[in-house]
């Protein structure tokens, strides 16, 4: 993280980097815990690119705007789910005078007001914060590595795996969304390449390897495939013995 940040520094905060990549707004290019710098500087260039050809206006004063990180402390929405809309079309987005790069971005605050209140009204008064939208399906799929052909929107269009519909449009078109609770549930029946990559330390072609070995095939659903997606039950039962097994051998060769 300290490596965007510092190239990024003179463009983006500390919070607003860490908010970001919470999000699933940025994502490492590797998994493995002991790479110290997994974050492409080309990803946050992209997203300045691409939401400063969405610029609105030129904000000469705080007045009615904010940056996008007060607008996510403020209302509570994530800056996930904040830029998800500015991409969808239905938040405006605007650019602070004299600012350059992300920290330059702002949004109106009644505008925000509004969408916090229409997704209240949606989800409910009582909503608790579990149950508050975090990042759309799509860019979740994306950081647990289920990329291709849209892998991980078919899992939730096929019930798999939980996820919020919420309207976005007059015309009622929906997208999904996932909460903390969603995320969690996903987490509790599935692994993928890239979750169990980071969990044990490896490269998720040494461990897709070790699974096809053993005979432990991806999750299907009448025929449908996921990619490198696993029910966690099946796979962790055999990595877990397996990277016990290994720990407990280095150890005694260590020790001799």
């Amino acid at each position: 993280m300290s490596y965007i940040y510092q190239m990024h520094h003179n463009i983006v905060t500390r919070k607003q980097f860490v908010s970001l990549a919470a999000d699933k707004v940025l994502l490492p290019a590797t998994h493995i815990p002991t790479i110290k710098s997994p974050w492409r500087l080309e990803d946050g260039r992209n997203l300045v690119r691409e939401l400063n050809e969405k610029v609105h206006q030129t904000a000469t004063g705080h007045g009615p705007w904010e940056s996008i990180q007060n607008a996510k402390v403020r209302t509570k929405l994530s800056v996930g789910f904040i830029i998800s809309a500015i991409r969808d079309g239905h938040l405006q987005i605007s650019k602070f005078e004299g600012l350059d790069g992300y920290r330059s971005f702002c949004v109106s605050k009644a505008e925000m007001d509004k969408l916090a209140a229409k997704i209240i009204q949606e989800a409910g008064p009582d909503v608790q914060s579990s149950d508050r939208a975090v990042c759309t399906a799509a860019a979740f799929g994306r950081s647990v590595g289920m990329r291709e052909n849209e892998a991980f929107l078919r899992l939730v269009r096929g019930g798999h795996t939980p996820a919020s519909q919420i309207t976005t449009s007059k015309a009622g078109q929906q997208r999904f969304y996932l909460t903390q609770d969603d995320i969690a549930a996903f987490h509790e029946r599935f692994v993928t390449q890239n979750t169990l990559a980071t969990k044990y330390s490896t490269f998720w072609r040494t461990i897709i390897s070790q699974l096809k070995s053993e005979g432990i095939a991806p999750f299907t659903f009448k025929g449908e495939e996921y990619g490198h997606l696993y029910l966690r039950a099946h796979a962790e039962e055999f990595l877990q013995t397996k990277y016990a097994q290994t720990k407990l051998s280095d150890h005694k060769v260590h020790n001799h």
